[in-house]
């Protein structure tokens, strides 16, 4: 029984084992069929692992898939990358349906081979300095609307200031007018009135002319009598009157001496004749030559003096002009139309002079000549007297034509005046020769002065 039993035992053991070995046969070559599948899928899917990532990349492809587990993003490398892609496009152009091609094309037309972060950051570098100098001239532009705002507010004050004083000066500018307005109205009335008084003195003076033209007439009448009366008396008394000599040609002294080197003489008269320092005489050889011509010019005098000492009966003389070959000798005769020794002369003097020698003779100037008649011992009158010694008289004023009834009154006035003067000249000069009054013009007393 136990002979069977160990026998059928290893019999069960030994099918046993051959039922386990053709077990492990079956599933040995199932799983060797398994496992070349497996190589053969494994060699695909290295070869397709391949084309995507190669041997070298796999360790980078493992720390991208732990960064993208890490991050909580997608569990595969591709997942990760197409969204890191996706971003990286956002964030580059702002779409992350944009390509590659697009971003490169517009990388392009920045013309720059710089980097792009590079570029991106030299940008915000650009950007930040810009953004200082905004920062700056925002100060600047904040200082300069302070500045503005002041000068706008000085500008406002000034503008008001303006438009008060504006406002002054059109008041005054009012006022002015219409005080010219009433000026111009008082004018224009004084203007009607002054010209219908004039008009009316014009009227009173052409009487006033004719009713003295007609006494002058009546005077001149009687004058002729009178002066008919006077050539008879004078007559009768020719010796006693010494007409043959007239008071401007007698002589005034003699030459005592002559000094040639030094250009001097003295003279006969001295302190007690009443000579004065700068009086002048002329000198001529014989005091019978100075007589006058037939258009009544007196002969020039040989040499001119003038007194630069006076002594009590002498003076010593200056020789201001000389004629060449007729010098000053002893014995000569000095003579001076306004002086005498003996006796005052008394002048009247009327007319316009040239003493400043400019060629334009004026009344004023006719002071220099009173001035000097004065100076030597003269007496100047106002009016013919009958004792009058000379009549001095300048040159005739021009008395130019009639103005107009319609001229302003200045002018009339001017004229009205200016005829007066020349009337009273031309009745002073008619007045002296009718009664034999020695008439001296100023070329003739220039003459005699030896001026």
């Amino acid at each position: 029984m136990a002979s069977r039993s160990s026998g059928g035992g290893a019999i069960a053991f030994a099918v046993f084992l051959g039922v386990l070995w053709l077990v492990f046969f079956v599933l040995t070559l199932f799983f060797y069929g398994q496992v070349n599948g497996l190589k053969a899928q494994t060699t695909t899917a290295k070869e397709d692992l391949a084309a995507f990532v190669s041997g070298s990349e796999q360790d980078r492809a493992e720390q991208i898939k732990q960064v993208a587990q890490a991050n909580g993003r997608s569990t595969t490398v591709f997942g990760h990358m197409d969204d890191q892609l996706t971003r990286t496009m956002a964030l580059i152009s702002g779409s992350s349906n944009a390509t590659f091609e697009q971003i490169q094309s517009r990388i392009n037309k920045l013309e720059s081979d710089t980097p792009l972060l590079q570029l991106v950051e030299q940008q915000e570098g650009e950007i930040d300095r810009l953004n200082d100098q905004i920062a700056q001239m925002g100060q600047e532009l904040t200082g300069a609307i302070n500045t503005l705002n002041q000068q706008k507010a000085a500008v406002d004050q000034l503008r008001e200031q303006w438009a008060q004083e504006q406002a002054q000066m059109q008041a005054t500018i009012d006022q002015l007018e219409s005080g010219t307005r009433d000026y111009h109205e008082r004018l224009d009335t004084t203007e009607a009135s002054m010209n219908k008084r004039v008009e009316e003195v014009i009227a009173e003076r052409d009487t006033k002319v004719a009713q003295l033209e007609s006494e002058i007439s009546a005077k001149d009448e009687r004058m002729l009598v009178l002066e008919g009366q006077v050539q008879s008396l004078r007559q009768e008394n020719v010796g006693a009157l010494l007409l043959a000599q007239p008071e401007f040609s007698l002589v005034d002294g003699t030459i005592l001496s002559v000094n040639a080197a030094e250009g001097t003489a003295n003279i006969d008269r001295g302190r007690n004749s009443k000579v004065v320092l700068g009086m002048t005489f002329g000198v001529y050889s014989d005091g019978s030559t100075i007589r006058p011509d037939a258009a009544g010019n007196f002969p020039a005098p040989k040499a001119v003096l003038a007194i630069i000492r006076v002594d009590q009966n002498s003076s010593t003389c200056r020789i201001l002009r000389e004629t060449r070959g007729n010098p000053v000798v002893r014995g000569d005769a000095i003579a001076n139309p306004i002086y005498d020794p003996d006796k005052t002369y008394k002048m009247l003097v009327f007319g316009n002079f040239d003493t400043n020698g400019d060629g334009s003779p004026s009344d004023i100037e006719r002071d220099g000549v009173e001035t000097q008649i004065r100076d030597w011992g003269g007496i100047i009158v106002d009016e013919l007297v009958g004792d009058l010694d000379f009549l001095v008289l300048g040159s005739r004023p021009l008395l130019p034509p009639k103005p107009r009834s319609d001229a302003p009154v200045e002018v009339q006035l001017a004229w009205i005046r200016l005829s007066q003067v020349v009337d009273r000249y031309d009745d002073l000069q008619r007045r002296a020769e009718a009664t034999s009054i020695p008439i001296l013009n100023e070329r003739r007393l220039r003459t005699l002065l030896g001026l």
